[in-house]
């Protein structure tokens, strides 16, 4: 999967919807509780990206700020509306 581009772009989107790269806090417990435990299966996934292809990583990262850089204001629109989560 690693080694392939397309491969390293689900597993960007997938860390990236698991919550690795936001903080998880929240108005309420529940919610609270709901995005850490995504974020830990999110941060198991990248411990083993880390643990059997660090160099990997290194290049998924320079690919996903490539895309994002080609989105006129650097963010890419899921077309998720975040506010129901709220």
């Amino acid at each position: 999967m690693m080694g392939d581009a397309r491969g390293r772009m689900l597993m960007w989107e997938r860390l990236a919807e698991a919550g690795v790269f936001r903080c998880s806090f929240a108005s309420s417990a529940e919610l609270m509780a709901f995005r850490e435990g995504r974020r830990d299966m999110g941060l198991r996934d990248l411990g083993e990206i880390m643990r059997l292809c660090p160099e990997q990583y290194m290049r998924m990262a320079s690919e996903a700020r490539a895309r994002t850089s080609n989105t006129p204001n650097g963010d890419k629109d899921d077309e998720r509306d975040d506010s129901a989560e709220s």
